[in-house]
């Protein structure tokens, strides 16, 4: 497994930093993707992870068969919990699929995500005077979102 990045804060860059930020409201004429319910019937454990999944920085990413892997890796994670047998593979399997879906700091990491707290700005410490295509991308990242697919194509000069 290689190694995970370190932290924005810590990182020594050469190279213009892509930011994608999620818009201020959902792109899909305001509304809000769909999540699955909550069981009533899981275990309380798994109901707060999904219901704080939902409402997490990462989820702007997830597309529906994310959301439902979510929802099954929370029906899966109640069974678990409440089996006092469950072995230790088990566990494992949860906690993979909770990498799976960037639950962890280490696999938002390893996936190039960092979250910021709301408010926060999207510019990277040190980077206050950024030239004018720093300023520009800025600018574009402040109007909207900065699809994946643009910065892929940005930055592999095409």
């Amino acid at each position: 497994m290689p190694p995970v990045p370190k932290p924005t804060e810590q990182r020594v860059r050469r190279h213009k930093r892509v930011v994608d930020t999620p818009p201020a409201a959902p792109e899909s004429g305001g509304r809000v993707p769909e999540w699955r319910r909550a069981s009533s019937k899981w275990h309380p454990a798994a109901r707060d992870w999904y219901l704080s999944l939902r409402e997490s920085g990462q989820a702007f990413y997830y597309q529906p068969s994310d959301r439902m892997a979510a929802w099954f890796l929370a029906e899966q994670m109640s069974r678990v919990l409440a089996d006092p047998e469950a072995k230790a593979s088990s566990y494992d399997s949860v906690m993979r699929g909770m990498e799976q879906l960037l639950c962890t700091e280490r696999s938002r990491r390893a996936a190039h995500v960092e979250l910021a707290p709301p408010g926060a700005s999207s510019r990277p410490p040190g980077e206050a005077g950024a030239s004018s295509a720093g300023e520009r991308r800025a600018a574009e990242v402040e109007a909207g979102i900065a699809h994946l697919e643009d910065a892929r194509r940005r930055l592999a000069g095409s």
